[in-house]
């Protein structure tokens, strides 16, 4: 029995270092874009390293609780993403689900630390929380006129 013989994948950059995050300067021009990718400097055969998905996902939503710009360098042309969803589905389907999640559990997080750090809302009028309302009560039992 003789073994098949092997076509030899050939390595690739990872997929997660083809997006970057950033923004435009003042003028807006594109000389004036400051950008910073993943870091990423693996070869893979696969389209991503080991681990790489999940650290794709976290930069960009990020990136998007930031307010930076997402966007990927296809054949020289940077193409812009509206969010990290987007950006997620250009990949897979599955990785946009795990960015819509992982946004939607951050955005919950951020309102409720928000509403923790909010002050107790303070009375309109100065002694309005301290003063009790009037009440007259009678006692059971007891006479009218007594």
């Amino acid at each position: 029995m003789t073994a098949k013989p092997t076509t030899p994948k050939t390595l690739k950059p990872c997929t997660c270092s083809l997006f970057e995050v950033g923004q435009y300067g003042p003028d807006g021009s594109a000389e004036s874009y400051e950008g910073n990718g993943t870091g990423c400097d693996r070869q893979t055969k696969a389209r991503f390293a080991q681990g790489h998905d999940a650290k794709l996902v976290g930069f960009l939503v990020r990136a998007e609780l930031a307010g930076l710009e997402i966007s990927q360098i296809e054949a020289g042309t940077r193409i812009a993403y509206a969010g990290a969803v987007k950006a997620a589905q250009t990949v897979s389907e599955a990785l946009a689900a795990k960015a819509a999640r992982m946004l939607d559990g951050a955005k919950k997080k951020a309102e409720e630390k928000a509403a923790k750090n909010t002050p107790p809302a303070e009375p309109t009028t100065p002694g309005a929380a301290e003063t009790k309302p009037a009440t007259t009560r009678r006692r059971r039992n007891t006479p009218k006129n007594a």
